[in-house]
């Protein structure tokens, strides 16, 4: 069996591309270990319409059940090489398996960008974390700080500071946060920003199961006494079988598409956090993914008029 759509991850853009697709019975397969992706880390999500404030994880099984629902296959499973055929592409994946389909949608997200600076692999879920949503309830009345200015940031820190007793952001340059989120954080007295300043090395005792962080030390020499450090400076783009197949990146190693969601190679598109757009978030995602389907839709409908 020929699979018209196949939808290399299960984040926003895949899961809503499920749905679509389906919806334009286009038979749909998607392969995900993780349906949600990083959505599910979100403690809230407050632009998504129709939802003044919605879980991560909440809207993630509302976007799965949609999916299914409306008639995509999902099999949890980890793509792990893709070939081109003759009617299209073949999908091998980490259970052994092989799905042939015409088309093609990376909807592979990102993976959390590191500091990269000594101490953060060593105290790596020791006291470094990058899910606030995941990691908070551990730091109750304890003093934390969060590295980033984005959204993200904004809203991990906003998590903590119901848990934590002190909240230090460590902002590099400015906020980037949406206004809304600024406002919150400005009005809550447990947190405190650190402007212009880096971390240079997470410091800490111990080691195995008793290592633990005690400090950061920043760029201007200034050391900073937190329980714990919660990293949130954006994603990286998990495009390696993209660029293994021959599809067209960006120098940020994005996959570069067009307004329809296509890329270089016929009938392979790209929707979400592995691609150019540039507002990373679950409701461009999901946008993004739409055009995508639609423009598979027209792509199969050419190969099989009837």
């Amino acid at each position: 069996m020929t699979y018209g759509l196949i939808i290399i991850g299960g984040g926003p853009a895949g899961l809503t591309a499920g749905m679509y697709a389906s919806r334009l019975n286009i038979k749909t397969l998607v392969l995900t270990l993780l349906p949600g992706g990083l959505l599910t880390s979100i403690h809230a999500i407050e632009n998504w319409p129709g939802d003044k404030s919605v879980n991560g994880i909440d809207l993630a099984n509302r976007l799965m059940e949609h999916a299914i629902a409306s008639g995509a296959e999902i099999k949890y499973e980890e793509a792990v090489n893709i070939e081109k055929t003759n009617e299209g592409y073949k999908v091998k994946t980490t259970a052994g398996k092989e799905y042939e389909s015409y088309t093609l949608l990376f909807s592979t997200g990102g993976k959390h960008r590191l500091l990269n600076v000594p101490g953060e692999k060593e105290y790596s879920g020791k006291g470094v974390s990058y899910c606030a949503l995941c990691d908070a309830n551990f730091y109750k009345d304890k003093i934390v700080a969060v590295v980033g200015g984005g959204d993200s940031a904004a809203k991990d820190t906003l998590v903590l500071a119901e848990h934590a007793k002190k909240v230090y952001m460590i902002v590099r340059s400015v906020l980037r946060a949406e206004p809304a989120n600024i406002k919150l954080l400005e009005q809550n007295p447990k947190i405190e920003f650190i402007y212009k300043e880096e971390v240079k090395e997470v410091l800490g005792t111990g080691t195995g199961a008793t290592a633990k962080v005690t400090s950061l030390k920043l760029t201007s020499g200034r050391e900073l006494p937190v329980d714990g450090v919660f990293v949130a400076i954006g994603t990286e783009p998990m495009n390696a079988m993209a660029k293994e197949l021959g599809v067209a990146l960006n120098d940020k190693g994005e996959i570069i598409t067009d307004r329809l969601a296509q890329t270089n190679l016929p009938g392979v598109y790209a929707a979400g956090d592995c691609a150019d757009i540039e507002v990373k978030q679950a409701i461009t995602a999901a946008g993004q993914a739409v055009m995508a389907s639609y423009s598979a839709f027209k792509y199969i409908r050419k190969l099989n008029p009837h």
